[in-house]
């Protein structure tokens, strides 16, 4: 049986409800909230096969904007690759990925995905290549602890979301690699949207100084301190901006994001449960460089 492709299910509420009940039922993932908010945009397009109003199998397309080094990208990112237990092994997936990629190949500079351990196999039949990722550190006990105006924002509040908007506009002024034009990708992890999730690795605590008119994006894992992103113009370094997050149990800072200034960081392969795959013959900057994608940028 052929099954019809439809690319636009946000205004089809039968279609979208499916289609986010099959997100619940194979990554535990809701994105009713999000959409519920506004953070559904036209940047992304799930690819929803169809059966009776019902979506069976899901390949999403994420347009996004990238700045390498001041240099505009345009990428497309494959993600929520889902199929429903009854209609797997079928060809669906294959189908929809075929589909993608006829739609987009050449109107972009990059396409790109991340794979778990069980997908490694199936994205090179389409032309996929794995890509390693590195990961920058710094070493805490470099960092001074100073008094600072930093407040935690509560997310769930407009007042703060719009505190985030407003520093986001800006970017991250101490990344090589920044993502703009998506600060609907952003709230998907720094609202509360995920916290029920049993995968998730947050929650992300948002902070903002008023006097640096700065918001930094941190978690903390035991003797980490993760640094997802930094959304501002202060006049200050990072190192001074992460000094405000150093406490004595903190041995080594992360950072979730490919820094400009490398100096004083330690450089390895990223650690990471999914491999990042990049379609052959479009840019590949990580056969050049040691960066990752921003974490905020998964989609």
């Amino acid at each position: 049986m052929e099954y019809q492709i439809i690319k636009q299910i946000r205004e089809h509420p039968i279609l979208r409800k499916s289609f986010m009940d099959l997100a619940v039922e194979v990554f535990d993932l809701s994105f009713a909230q999000w959409y519920r908010q506004g953070f559904w945009t036209d940047k992304y397009i799930p690819y929803a096969l169809i059966s009776h109003d019902r979506v069976i199998a899901n390949a999403s397309v994420s347009i996004m904007d990238f700045s390498w080094q001041g240099v505009p990208k345009r990428y497309i990112q494959i993600g929520t690759v889902m199929t429903a237990p009854e209609y797997r092994n079928q060809g669906h997936c294959a189908r929809l990925m075929r589909e993608i990629l006829s739609d987009w190949k050449d109107r972009c500079d990059c396409i790109y995905l991340f794979a778990n351990d069980t997908a490694l196999e199936f994205y090179p039949q389409f032309g996929f290549v794995p890509a390693q990722e590195y990961q920058y550190t710094l070493l805490a006990p470099t960092l001074c602890p100073k008094e600072n105006d930093f407040i935690k924002l509560d997310m769930c509040q407009e007042d703060s979301r719009a505190i985030v908007k407003h520093c986001y506009q800006k970017s991250n002024p101490f990344s090589a690699w920044t993502m703009s034009n998506n600060y609907e990708l952003v709230m998907f992890y720094c609202g509360d949207f995920l916290k029920d999730c049993c995968w998730f690795s947050g929650p992300y605590e948002v902070y903002y100084s008023k006097k640096l008119d700065t918001v930094c994006i941190v978690a903390r894992e035991n003797e980490v301190l993760r640094c997802l992103d930094v959304f501002g113009h202060p006049n200050c370094t990072l190192t001074e901006i992460l000094s405000n997050f150093a406490r004595p149990a903190i041995q080594s800072i992360a950072l979730e994001f490919c820094p400009k200034q490398k100096n004083g960081c330690q450089c390895a392969p990223l650690d990471s449960e999914d491999t990042l795959f990049l379609l052959k013959g479009k840019e590949n900057l990580f056969a050049e460089h040691k960066m990752m994608f921003p974490t905020l940028s998964h989609a």
